[in-house]
């Protein structure tokens, strides 16, 4: 009928562009099946994680670049290029603001890889927490949507419910008021900073009580004001 172009002209871009690589789909057949997948994956899946995949590889026509070296098109960049064409089509639609800043940024970090080793896998999804589980169940769609990957969504699925079976930090140990106190700080960036630094190391497993935070408050300190200095913080 036609009513993509008219509705959705960003999304008509894709019909019938050439992938190439893992993609035996164009992009938009890829993205519909991106969209069955989500849902077949996740039936509950909210507007965000639908509007996220419908909109995941908005970029690419934009980003769309033939590199010689790999014989094949490539479409860097297309995760942030489809994230704000991705929020600007869904202002104009009238969605409210809060679903279309979330689903932008699925769109922006769905094609991010998940680390190796577990305690940067732990810092991946904490650094991600407010997009969770969404991202996840975006990032397995996109690898069941092509072909000869689909065994990392059930990878991506499988590392994130092990990382479940500890649960993330929700809230560091130490609240701003005590960080001020303990490092001799006024309020303003460097307690954020403090504060994001000891919810890592949380979410790490590295500190688990307030006497460890406190005690790695201090080493973080000591390592920040040496580096500041252009010393070693471990000299020989």
């Amino acid at each position: 009928m036609g009513l993509l172009g008219v509705y959705l002209p960003e999304l008509a871009l894709l019909v019938g562009l050439h992938q190439g690589g893992v993609h035996h789909l164009p992009a938009w057949d890829h993205t519909l099946s991106a969209v069955f997948h989500l849902l077949w994956l996740w039936p509950e899946a909210p507007l965000e994680a639908r509007l996220a995949a419908l909109f995941h590889d908005v970029g690419k026509p934009l980003t769309r670049r033939f590199d010689p070296e790999v014989g094949r098109f490539r479409f860097l960049g297309h995760a942030e290029v489809g994230a704000e064409i991705a929020r600007a089509s869904l202002f104009w639609l009238r969605f409210p603001k809060e679903v279309v800043e979330r689903a932008a940024g699925l769109v922006r970090r769905h094609m991010d890889r998940l680390p190796e080793e577990r305690k940067a896998l732990r810092r991946f999804f904490l650094r991600r927490q407010d997009l969770l589980p969404d991202l996840v169940y975006l990032m397995a769609a996109d690898r069941l949507a092509t072909r000869g990957v689909e065994r990392e969504a059930w990878e991506v699925l499988g590392r994130y419910e092990e990382v479940l079976k500890d649960p993330l930090p929700q809230r560091p140990l130490l609240s701003g008021e005590e960080v001020m106190a303990l490092l001799g700080l006024q309020e303003g960036p460097e307690v954020g900073r403090a504060l994001k630094a000891l919810l890592e190391a949380q979410a790490e497993g590295r500190v688990g009580t307030k006497e460890e935070a406190r005690a790695f408050l201090l080493y973080w300190r000591g390592g920040r004001e040496a580096q500041a200095s252009g010393t070693p913080d471990h000299p020989h």
